[in-house]
Formats: C-alpha cells, sequence, structure tokens
C-alpha cells in the first residue's frame, strides 16, 4: 500500500507545475550550454582553419624562394658549362626557361661582374663596341670598387633600365653581394626600389645572389672563395608579382603583411596583402600570427590576421540553430507538462468529489448499490479519458509542424499571384525544413523502435524477403533507370520486419548514392560460410574514402550536403542497429568514384538469448 502511495506522490510531483518549471530552468540551462559549446566549437574550428591557413601560405613562400633559388643554381652551370658565355647565349638560355610561364613572379636573370676602378674604362670600351653606344656604369662617380650588370635577360623596356647598373655602390644590395661572395651560398637582399622601377605601379622588391666562381679554383676558405671569384648570377624580384606568383592576384581570406627585417615599419614592409582597405592592422582582428622566415640569408617577419569573417557562414549561424531549437523544445516540454499538471487536478477533484459520493452511497441502504456502481464505473470513465489525452498529448510534438505545413499551403494558395520571388522562396524554404523534420521524426521513431519493439524469431527466406523489397522500391528503381540482381540466399533465424528494414535500407543507399551519368547497378551476393550467413550489398555508385568507413553508420553523419544527395543520415545507423540486434555486424568497403560494398554478417543459431531479447 505504502509503495502505491509513494509511485502516486512521484508521479503527481512531476506532472505538478513546480516540476513544467523547474524542467523549463534546466532545459534552458542545457540550452545554454549547447550554444555556449557549438560556439566555441565554431570558432576553434575558424581558428585552426586560419592556422592552417597561415601555415600554406608561409611554406608556400619558403619553397618559392628555394625554387627560384635553384633556377639561379642553374645559371651558374650554364656558365661553368662555358669556357665563354656569349650575350646571345645567355638570351637562348633564359628563353627556354620561359620565365613568364614556368617561373611567374621573377623579374628577370642578370649576370653582374666586380670591375676594378682601373679596369672601368676599358670594360665601358668593351660592351659599347658590342653594339651598346650609349652603355656606361651607373651612377656615376669615382669609387673604390664597381660592379656592372652586363647580362639581363629578357632584356625588355623594363629590364633595360638596370642594364649597366652598379649593384656595389647601394649598401643593401653589396651586403647581400659580399654574403654570396664570401660564403658561396645563395643570398637575397633587405628591401629596396629596383632600378627597372618606374613612376607607375611601383613596387618594393628584393634581389637574390649566387655567386660564380673560376672552374678548378679552390673554395673552401674565404680568401680562397674571394680569390676564385668571378661574379653573381642574380634575380630581382618584384613584391607583388612575386606573391600574386604564389597565391594570385585576389582578396585573400587571410590578410598578412611581410617585412624585410626585425624592425615593423613601411621602411621596411615588402609588401601588404590589402594595402587598398584602411585599417586592416585593426584592434578588431580576431587572430593575430607573428611568423619568420630565414631566406637565403635574410630574415623576413610575417604579420598574419583575420577577423570574424574567417568563419564561415554557415558556421556562423549554427550556434543560432542549436539555441533556437533548443528553446523551441524547452517551451514544447513546458506545454506538455503543464497541460498534463493541470488535467491531472482537475481529475484529481473529480475523483476526490466521486469518493465522497461513493463514501455516502455506501452508507445507505443496499438499493443505493447500483448507483455506486454507475459512480464507480462513471470514474473509471474517466480515467481512461485522461490516459487517452496523455497518449495524444505525448504525440502532440508534431502537431506544430502540420500546422506550420497547412497554413504553408493555405498561404501560398491566398496570395499565389500576388507573392514576390523572395516570398516564394521564403515559403519553398519553410516547406521543406517541415519536411525534413517530419523525415526526421519519423526516422528517429523508427531507429528508437529497433530495440524497443517486441521481435518475433522466425525461419526467414531471404530470397522472398528480397523478392518483396525489390517490389516495394519498384518506383524507386524505375526513377533511376538501376536494376537490382539477387544471387541464391540462404534461410536466416530472424525478426522477419527488421531484417526486410535493413535489406531495404541498403538497397535505398545504393539508389539514392548513385553516380548521375551511370545507371545503378546493385548485386546482392551470398557470402556464406560454414560458420556464419555473411550478405553483400554491392553497387557502382559514388563510393566515398576509406577514412569514413565507420563514420557512416553513426547517427546524423552525412558525406555529402542535402541538396546533393537525400536521407536524413539516420538509415545505416539503423542498418547496424538491426545487425546488432541480432548478434551479427555490418560494415562498408568503398573506392571513390567506383562504388561500395556493405556487408552483413550473421552468426549460425540466431535464436539463441539475444535474439529472444
Amino acid at each position: 500500500m505504502s509503495k502505491g502511495i509513494r509511485k502516486k506522490t512521484f508521479v503527481s510531483t512531476f506532472h505538478s507545475p513546480i516540476a513544467a518549471w523547474v524542467i523549463l530552468c534546466i532545459g534552458l540551462v542545457l540550452t545554454f550550454s549547447a550554444w555556449y559549446t557549438s560556439n566555441s566549437l565554431v570558432h576553434k574550428n575558424g581558428r585552426q582553419r586560419f592556422e592552417n591557413r597561415v601555415e600554406e601560405i608561409r611554406n608556400a613562400i619558403h619553397s618559392q624562394m628555394l625554387y627560384y633559388e635553384q633556377l639561379l643554381w642553374s645559371g651558374t652551370g650554364l656558365f661553368n658549362a662555358s669556357d665563354q658565355v656569349t650575350r646571345e647565349e645567355f638570351r637562348r638560355y633564359v628563353k627556354t626557361l620561359a620565365l613568364n610561364e614556368q617561373w611567374p613572379g621573377i623579374q628577370g636573370i642578370g649576370y653582374s661582374i666586380p670591375v676594378r676602378p682601373e679596369d672601368k674604362d676599358a670594360h665601358i670600351q668593351t660592351i659599347r663596341s658590342e653594339g651598346y653606344a650609349e652603355y656606361t656604369i651607373r651612377p656615376e662617380g669615382q669609387r673604390e670598387q664597381y660592379s656592372a650588370i652586363v647580362y639581363l635577360e629578357p632584356f625588355d623596356w623594363r629590364n633595360q633600365r638596370a642594364f649597366g647598373f652598379d649593384m656595389w655602390s647601394n649598401e643593401v644590395r653589396r651586403t647581400a653581394m659580399t654574403r654570396a661572395r664570401d660564403t658561396g651560398t645563395a643570398s637575397t637582399s633587405g628591401m629596396i626600389t629596383l632600378v627597372q622601377e618606374t613612376e607607375e605601379d611601383v613596387q618594393r622588391g628584393f634581389l637574390t645572389y649566387v655567386p660564380l666562381y673560376r672552374r678548378g679554383m679552390p673554395t673552401d676558405t674565404q680568401e680562397e672563395r674571394r680569390a676564385a671569384f668571378v661574379g653573381w648570377v642574380y634575380a630581382p624580384f618584384r613584391m607583388g608579382d612575386f606573391m600574386k606568383s604564389i597565391l594570385g592576384s585576389g582578396k585573400t581570406d587571410v590578410e598578412y603583411e611581410i617585412y624585410g627585417s626585425q624592425k615593423y615599419d613601411d621602411t621596411t614592409m615588402l609588401y601588404d596583402s590589402n594595402a587598398d582597405i584602411q585599417g586592416s592592422e585593426g584592434d578588431d582582428d580576431t587572430w593575430r600570427v607573428k611568423e619568420t622566415l630565414e631566406l637565403q640569408g635574410q630574415t623576413w617577419t610575417l604579420f598574419f590576421h583575420a577577423g570574424e569573417d574567417a568563419i564561415f557562414v554557415s558556421e556562423a549561424k549554427q550556434p543560432l540553430v542549436v539555441a533556437m531549437a533548443g528553446l523551441i523544445v524547452d517551451l514544447l516540454l513546458f506545454y506538455v507538462i503543464s497541460s498534463i499538471a493541470y488535467l491531472q487536478k482537475k481529475a484529481e477533484g473529480m475523483a476526490s468529489e466521486m469518493t465522497l459520493e461513493i463514501r455516502e452511497a455506501h452508507e445507505q441502504l443496499e438499493q443505493k448499490i447500483l448507483e455506486s456502481e454507475h459512480l464507480v464505473h462513471a470514474l473509471r470513465n474517466t480515467n481512461d479519458e485522461l490516459s487517452q489525452f496523455a497518449f495524444v498529448a505525448s504525440h502532440d510534438l508534431r502537431e506544430p509542424l502540420r500546422k506550420v505545413k497547412t497554413f504553408g499551403g493555405m498561404l501560398r494558395a491566398e496570395v499565389k499571384d500576388g507573392l514576390s520571388e523572395r516570398g516564394d522562396h521564403f515559403l519553398n524554404f519553410m516547406e521543406s525544413a517541415v519536411i525534413r523534420m517530419e523525415s526526421l521524426l519519423s526516422s528517429l521513431l523508427a531507429y528508437s523502435r529497433v530495440y524497443s519493439k517486441e521481435k518475433t524469431v522466425e525461419e526467414v527466406d531471404l530470397n522472398a524477403l528480397f523478392k518483396d523489397v525489390c517490389a516495394d522500391l519498384e518506383l524507386q528503381i524505375k526513377d533511376v533507370d538501376g536494376k537490382v540482381e539477387v544471387d541464391s540466399l540462404p534461410t536466416l533465424e530472424g525478426d522477419p520486419a527488421q531484417l526486410r528494414q535493413l535489406f531495404q535500407n541498403l538497397i535505398s543507399n545504393s539508389l539514392n548514392y548513385h553516380r548521375h551519368d551511370v545507371p545503378p547497378l546493385i548485386r546482392i551476393v551470398n557470402c556464406s560460410t560454414p560458420k556464419e550467413r555473411s550478405i553483400a550489398v554491392k553497387d557502382n555508385g559514388i563510393g566515398f574514402e576509406k577514412v569514413y568507413a565507420e563514420k557512416i553508420f553513426e547517427v546524423f553523419q552525412r558525406l555529402h550536403g542535402r541538396d546533393e544527395y537525400p536521407g536524413t543520415g539516420i538509415g545505416l545507423a539503423i542498418c547496424r542497429k538491426i545487425a546488432e540486434r541480432h548478434s551479427g555486424r555490418i560494415f562498408a568497403e568503398s573506392v571513390l568514384g567506383q562504388g561500395s560494398v556493405f556487408t552483413v554478417v550473421f552468426p549460425l543459431g540466431l535464436n539463441q538469448s539475444e535474439t529472444q531479447s
């Protein structure tokens, strides 16, 4: 008696208005937690993409500089392969390289030699005798040491401005040239303005040098390298053209600045990825990263930054969708429990009144017994109605969806001619969302019933089962011009309804995910052995990568957008549940673009305790 009273007290407490408010508060806390977790995850994913992009840009710059260094070393190979490389030979060599097509971003390839003061006049006369009457070493003036650019290809109007230029006269260039000569390694200069620049489209630039030594002479020490030194094979780079060759000319998803030293100001800035937009370095940047690059003896400092737009629009809406969905569920639960509490209170009042009448009837004479029985019968009817109402209320979660769908259709009929294209789009979006939610609720119900439904175990002829499944899917098969081939199959012990659902889901999945240019072909193959029954469903569909072989069996896991292929992401999860309930297993193998194989394995003797559950 006391146990029944405690149970009644618990149920009454759970269906009280206080419980409704408590559950609403708990739901709101859980909704906030879900929103916070989703929001944190979205920002974490955005941060990870930002860091990956930073590493990608940094590695691209580093790799590109190494490629160009190898190109310059190949130029020294040209000089080492010949006693004397003529101007025409050098021109043909550079033309063969096809710099604009194969090595974009490089301004050209040149050759510069040191000139002693006593050899300056003779050098000028030699070059002029080759047909360059106005050639001279620039800039003019007396210096202890000169250098001269004698070869520079392609010899276009921009590079002709550098012909004869003394790079040794500039401290920034001289530092890099000295390092290359004395170390025998490639050397990149600091930030400069190239001689090739004009008044239009002025870009900052840099130069990379590799040393050329006389063949056969030792170059182990600095003194030996200086003694054997002949000249520099070098390349000028305009920083804007160089970066466009790596990352393209459009606005990047990550903004960055490149500085040519540890000093970060306008005098050392080599490149700004978005110089036209003011405030790109503002305080509102969500993430900032500093990176350094060691490039042929020169240190470049890179500052990367990204704002809120680094998060995809679709992901940015995800926390809001989670919060709205949670709030709707919380309010629906509050409504259901409050309604039940109200009806329970009303029923308890009615029961109290009837109980009082029954007690009064028992005190009366025997002729009042029929009246008391009538009252008891009325009480039972009331309790039955209350139970029925509770059952209906538990299904009211679908009612809002049906109303939205109905009123959407009424609204479309009401304003059919006056509805704008945008309004029609909103109605289509609303209707598709309702259909999606109804499909999702049905799939979730089917998923939950796999274990809750009482199972019947009997002999199941798989040949007859697949015949019925193909008949059910006949329209879907015809719609995609598909074909299903079935081997001779064994008999299984199991629940016929669930086995039919399992294989129908697998065939329907293969029909949905077929290649658009190839009619689907599905083969049901008997792979059984003496120890187990194994059925394989093979198709020639779109397939998937091996890494997703387990993920596709999880609830709500999809590899494609809903606009590409239909489905709720629950069908394969149901298949796994059914297989496990039959003490079996299911696994998938696939080659992307060539098809998939889903294999279901059942042990012999399914009428064991597991199948009896």
